[in-house]
């Protein structure tokens, strides 16, 4: 999520109200029911292959280069390079450490 939250930061949005009525694509999922989930499947950690978020902890770890190749995967995270560290094995952005 952290990813399409540094990818999405750079645009700008226009907020606008839609009554429900006329959201109905949004609102019938909103009412659909959900089960409970198992609670032995939230003890075990969900962990998902992902290069570019590899190579974006690789270079907060130990350096990122001077410049970057246009990687579109990685110039999001390139520009922001700055402002990003890591917590307990996690990427953080924007945060102190």
């Amino acid at each position: 999520m952290q990813r399409w939250a540094l990818i999405l930061s750079g645009y700008q949005y226009k907020i606008e109200y839609i009554p429900s009525k006329e959201n109905t694509n949004a609102d019938m999922l909103s009412r659909l029911p959900v089960d409970k989930p198992d609670s032995a499947s939230l003890d075990e950690p969900i962990c998902k292959d992902d290069t570019t978020l590899a190579d974006v902890y690789d270079h907060t770890l130990h350096g990122w280069p001077r410049s970057c190749a246009r990687d579109d995967e990685l110039d999001p995270f390139f520009v922001r390079k700055e402002e990003l560290s890591l917590e307990n094995g996690c990427i953080v952005w924007g945060q102190d450490s």
